[in-house]
């Protein structure tokens, strides 16, 4: 359990800075007029998205040789979409309506999911390299 309170707390720090970026990036939006698209996808979906896979990895690199792959998955999921609810309370631009709330918890599962599988990715090349854990330690084969 310590190491989901770890996760929770690392993904809590990537959140802070997100919930920051993601005010200062998002355009602001009048009533009655229309958004340029590639504005919202540049500004507010693609760093929405980015974030929530780099909590997901940085919530899955604490949980990764603890848990299995549906551990994992509930040990990083929370904070993205806590993410996504308080973009929504703290009225940044393009979180406030129901349809865009539902698109911010659709980008922050697959943002998990992605993350996760990068955690995963990276976790196996890791252990199948030239270094390996063995006893604890961290020890490297010599050549011949």
């Amino acid at each position: 359990m310590r190491a989901v309170f770890s996760a929770w707390f690392a993904a809590g720090i990537v959140a802070a800075i997100a919930l920051l970026a993601l005010k200062a990036l998002a355009p602001h939006v009048e009533p009655g007029v229309s958004v340029d698209e590639y504005a919202q996808i540049y500004r507010v979906h693609l760093p929405r998205l980015l974030f929530s896979i780099l909590m997901a990895f940085v919530a899955g690199s604490y949980v990764r040789e603890d848990y299995t792959a549906l551990g994992r998955g509930l040990a990083a999921l929370p904070v993205p979409l806590l993410v996504s609810v308080i973009g929504a309370v703290m009225d940044i631009p393009m979180s406030t309506t129901v349809v865009t709330l539902v698109l911010s918890l659709i980008e922050a599962l697959l943002g998990v999911v992605l993350g996760l599988f990068l955690t995963r990715a990276l976790s196996s090349r890791l252990d199948n390299g030239p270094w390996r854990h063995k006893g604890g330690g961290v020890w490297r084969e010599s050549g011949p």
